[in-house]
């Protein structure tokens, strides 16, 4: 049986934008080391400034951490979360889940790596004279594939199945001058065309381990659907799900939703109010009242709701850590009602469980509804990491995935949903 870690990322420093690591990491750390960090940043032209900004950085270690693994090839990268699990968690497989005699075992790990388009990025408000104009999603896919392909060549265990999520946003792609999504349609007809192909999970999974690495020469181009299996959105970068403002945008955002409907592509939208937070309407855009809107959309022609058997999960069960506390449960109570009221909505827990207490309170969270939603919820919950993401509250892959292991909050059966068939079911492998 597999394991699956479905929300995590492999991804090195030269993917995201600076700002958005800079912003990221500031946002996890204490008061005063964020003014510290803050201050001496405005020195570093001082000779001293670089020195002291450093020596503070340094200081960290789960900043440190987080850079150390960003640094290195993808490769590695992989390589390195698998060593961690073998030296530090399971010694020899199987994978096993749970405690006390009240376990269940597994084979295989299977991540898929998220993609992010970090795309124009808003380029446009700085006022320097040169600027990161555009980081193509292609660059991120080929550092993506030559690190899987390594890890697949070096690697002692093999225990990790590989299938990453490519990165899209909508407004990166533009439409001829027929306002037909030209650019939008090639990308994905590049890397998912054959997807309506695999008409059970069974043949899709054959579709996907058929890709040749071995033969694979780092060659964008030559690559096929095969590698890919979804697609990740992400709204604090400027995706917004439902721009109603914008007949050209919310033109591509219907023809990408009716095309993975059509094609039963598996979609994962970021859902909470942390993140990489780009754009001025994060919050607005990574709302779920957004998603509410596209689900239920009816088309006038058919009177029909086109879309609401989107494959798409909603993560980090749309945490808001930074809202005010009268309004840090309204995201979550949304995102279940999304998910009783949609056959294909799921949402995951990456991120969250980088503290033990959260099972306790997901568990009695559950247990708040009546048993029907208790059940349907117990359905739908995906279990991801949020790796390398989840450095900022852990100091390991492992540590993170023991506190899931050893949790006697849920039974092992109950987790087996949760790291089994729940994501099997979305993904559809």
């Amino acid at each position: 049986m597999r394991f699956f870690d479905a929300h995590c990322h492999v991804m090195n420093l030269s993917h995201p934008n600076l700002s958005a690591i800079l912003n990221r990491i500031l946002d996890k750390v204490g008061f005063w080391k964020k003014a510290s960090i803050s201050a001496l940043a405005l020195f570093l032209w001082l000779p001293w400034g670089k020195k002291a900004l450093t020596s503070v950085i340094e200081s960290d270690d789960r900043i440190m951490n987080l850079l150390a693994i960003m640094e290195s090839d993808l490769g590695d990268f992989i390589l390195q979360m698998e060593e961690d699990l073998k030296e530090r968690l399971w010694k020899a497989q199987p994978v096993v889940i749970g405690n006390n005699g009240d376990a269940v075992r597994y084979d295989k790990i299977v991540l898929t790596p998220l993609m992010m388009d970090f795309g124009l990025k808003n380029y446009g408000k700085y006022k320097t004279v040169y600027k990161v104009r555009r980081k193509t999603i292609e660059e991120q896919m080929r550092d993506l594939l030559i690190g899987i392909r390594r890890y697949r060549a070096e690697s002692k265990h093999r225990l990790f199945e590989v299938y990453p999520f490519m990165g899209l946003n909508t407004k990166n792609y533009g439409i001829n001058s027929y306002g037909k999504t030209v650019e939008l349609q090639v990308l994905l007809d590049k890397y998912f065309k054959n997807f309506d192909q695999d008409p059970t999970p069974k043949k899709r999974l054959e579709r996907l381990n058929s890709f040749a690495w071995d033969e694979y020469q780092c060659d964008i181009d030559a690559v096929d659907s095969s590698p890919f299996l979804g697609i990740k959105l992400y709204p604090p970068l400027g995706f917004d799900p439902w721009p109603e403002d914008s007949a050209e945008e919310l033109g591509k955002v219907k023809f990408l939703y009716d095309y993975c409907v059509k094609k039963n592509i598996p979609v994962t939208s970021h859902c909470s109010d942390g993140g990489f937070l780009v754009d001025d309407s994060y919050l607005e855009f990574s709302s779920p009242a957004k998603w509410r809107k596209a689900l239920s959309w009816k088309d006038p022609n058919t009177n029909t709701e086109p879309f609401r058997n989107l494959r798409l999960n909603l993560a980090h069960f749309g945490n808001q850590e930074k809202s005010s506390w009268w309004r840090k449960k309204e995201w979550r109570d949304q995102v279940t009602e999304l998910v009783c009221n949609y056959d294909n909505v799921y949402t995951d827990i990456s991120y969250r469980g980088g503290e033990r207490i959260f099972y306790d309170e997901l568990k009695g969270y559950i247990k708040s509804h009546p048993p029907e939603k208790q059940d349907k919820l117990m359905q739908k919950i995906i279990f991801g990491s949020d790796f390398m993401i989840n450095l900022m509250s852990v100091d390991s892959y492992s540590t993170y995935l023991k506190h899931f292991a050893t949790t006697s909050i849920f039974s092992a059966d109950e987790k087996d949903l949760f790291c089994r068939q729940n994501p099997e079911r979305f993904l559809f492998i």
